[in-house]
């Protein structure tokens, strides 16, 4: 039993008087079950943690590609010359992609195509992917001939030379395979899942962002 020491005021002023106290502690099984508690949430926050920061690693991919596109468009008129988006493919799953704005030059009958940026990288853990509709790609690939001067930078280490790029035009229109080029991006663990897809428009060159 609990008691508490107070002091009285009517027997004096050293005088003191006890009372019953109301206040116990916690009993071990309220313990025991307030700790099951804690752990059992504890363990659905963290597993959900993973899934968390992978779905905002695509969120900042769509962004980073939708603000590149942005930028090569804008770059394209306001120079008056064509302006490549490349996008590398990485080497080996541990690599991250990364993409480049190329200034498109003129040069007899073909293109000198030197870097307006650096080496962008995506998030570890993203993919991003040009869609394919009716057997055909909405994006050229680095073998299809149309940018006949790749990009001789290293990323990671390594040659560029496995990538996929569409072209803006000085009148803010895309040079591309198809209409409306788009990009999936997706997470690795989730290949065939688009968490967002990047959706350029061929006439106009402007882009959204759509949540799949």
């Amino acid at each position: 039993m609990d008691w508490l020491m107070t002091r009285g005021k009517s027997s004096g002023p050293n005088a003191v008087k006890f009372r019953h106290s109301s206040i116990r502690g916690f009993s071990l099984l309220e313990l025991l079950t307030v700790v099951a508690i804690m752990s059992t949430l504890g363990g659905l926050l963290f597993s959900s943690l993973p899934g968390m920061f992978s779905s905002r690693a695509s969120a900042n991919g769509a962004n980073l590609v939708a603000n590149l596109l942005l930028s090569a468009r804008q770059q394209a008129v306001s120079n008056g010359r064509p302006v490549a988006v490349v996008i590398a493919n990485r080497i080996d799953p541990d690599e991250r992609q990364a993409i480049i704005l190329l200034d498109g030059n003129r040069q007899g009958s073909g293109m000198q195509w030197e870097a307006l940026t650096s080496w962008q990288q995506l998030s570890k853990g993203v993919d991003v992917t040009p869609l394919t509709r009716n057997d055909a790609q909405s994006m050229y690939n680095s073998d299809q001939g149309e940018l006949r001067q790749p990009p001789t930078a290293l990323l990671n280490g390594h040659l560029v030379s496995d990538f996929f790029y569409l072209i803006y035009r000085p009148d803010g229109s895309i040079d591309a395979p198809q209409i409306a080029p788009s990009l999936a991006v997706r997470r690795q663990t989730h290949p065939t899942l688009n968490d967002y897809v990047v959706i350029a428009q061929e006439n106009t060159g402007r882009v959204k962002v759509v949540a799949d």
